[in-house]
């Protein structure tokens, strides 16, 4: 297929298809941000202060941490009007994350649920968070998709990332992954095997591979 052709193949044929056997809803979510990433400014920060006020009035009612943590600091929803309101809570710490991350999940959600994710732990131990399937997948997929756009890398075009990839949990869920990869075509490097030893023939691989963009843990891209 040639190469200009299959960007879109990907964008109108492939990516659709894998929302639908993975039940999500990717593609609504990139059509979304596509068109609101044009709006005024004043538009945006409307937007912007809305979703704010609902998940702050969402973490009160719902999560432990911050319900405590805006009693403490004599707040309540109401007094969190828009961004530059932001500065009235305290800054959450990876070590609140740490020691309070069961009190950081809202009551709403079942744990069986939630997606483990974890950072890079470049600057330290890895970070343990957890996500919904609709913020993880639906639109976090979909804000890397607007991401590589803004960058110039096409859905569809061969690009590499390196890091750490969270693998499905069921086999259905594994299968249409390594399908969805190879769609892609992404070409993964697992930071955890970069060593001297395999530092020269990573690099090889990379040039060799004809790619239009490089992704990943800003650590590992400066090493590399």
């Amino acid at each position: 297929m040639p190469l200009d052709v299959y960007p879109y193949v990907a964008r109108r044929v492939l990516a659709p298809a894998f929302d639908a056997m993975r039940g999500a809803h990717t593609m609504d979510c990139l059509a979304e941000l596509e068109q609101s990433q044009w709006w005024p400014a004043d538009r945006l920060q409307e937007l912007q202060s809305e979703r704010l006020q609902r998940l702050v009035q969402h973490a009160y009612a719902h999560v432990p941490f911050y319900r405590e943590t805006m009693a403490e600091h004599g707040l309540a929803p109401s007094d969190i009007r828009n961004a530059s309101d932001l500065f009235r809570l305290p800054i959450l710490t990876k070590t609140a994350v740490r020691t309070q991350l069961r009190r950081l999940i809202s009551d709403t959600c079942e744990p069986s649920s939630l997606l483990r994710g974890t950072t890079s732990g470049s600057t330290g131990t890895p970070l343990v968070f957890y996500g919904t399937r609709h913020d993880q997948i639906d639109r976090g997929y979909a804000r890397t998709a607007r991401a590589f756009q803004w960058a110039g890398l096409r859905m569809g075009d061969r690009f590499a990332y390196v890091g750490r990839i969270r693998n499905a949990s069921s086999p259905i869920g594994r299968v249409v992954q390594r399908a969805s990869n190879t769609a892609k075509r992404v070409l993964h490097v697992d930071p955890d095997q970069l060593d001297e030893t395999s530092m020269a023939q990573t690099v090889d691989m990379l040039r060799q591979s004809r790619l239009r963009g490089l992704s990943g843990y800003p650590m590992s891209l400066a090493v590399i």
